[in-house]
């Protein structure tokens, strides 16, 4: 193993943690490439990060409406919300759009429809709701297949977030939907 001779000072703050830990590794010079060889670790794990962990972590400073809720009060805020007032709120706030929007930092528009699904998905998944969300390429058109453990009403509401996405970007799409799983059909060439 090549060596190379390396002579600089120290603050003595900084010295005191080296002779600290020169009694646990024996050497400076063991303590040094520890301490070298951690921050190696350390950067390599930040960027470790899932996309959907990087973006609530960007995204933390500015929502400032966001927040955690349990997942049995999230059940029971379903099962009891009013789903027509919901509905209401998504279609006219269109969050989805501003969503994806945001995260390409291009108009809605300027996205391709890949795009446009693959940000959607990563959003869902963002959400941490759904078990299984997946898009499978069927030639034509895409099938968005979406299962979760709530109820209808949730199917109902992430239907019309899905809904208005694909309206506001001008694509046909037809949806199966049950308690626990959404089909949406999203062709193409509309």
């Amino acid at each position: 193993m090549n060596k190379h001779r390396i002579n600089t000072t120290i603050s003595a703050k900084h010295w005191e943690i080296l002779k600290k830990n020169t009694e646990n590794f024996e050497t400076q010079q063991k303590v040094l490439e520890a301490a070298l060889e951690n921050l190696e670790k350390r950067s390599k794990q930040e960027h470790i990060l899932s996309p959907e962990d990087q973006y609530w972590i960007s995204a933390g400073g500015e929502m400032k409406s966001a927040c955690l809720v349990h997942r049995a009060i999230f059940e029971v805020l379903i099962d009891t919300a009013n789903l027509e007032r919901i509905i209401e709120v998504i279609n006219n706030q269109k969050p989805t759009e501003h969503l994806i929007a945001r995260y390409y930092q291009k108009p809605l528009k300027k996205c391709s429809l890949k795009e446009v699904i693959d940000g959607l998905i990563f959003f869902i998944k963002v959400g941490n709701i759904p078990d299984v969300i997946n898009c499978t390429d069927e030639g034509n058109y895409y099938i968005l297949k979406v299962v979760h453990t709530l109820n209808i009403k949730f199917s109902k509401m992430l239907e019309t977030f899905i809904n208005s996405l694909f309206e506001a970007y001008g694509i046909k799409t037809e949806n199966e939907i049950s308690e626990k799983v959404l089909f949406i059909k999203i062709y193409k060439n509309s």
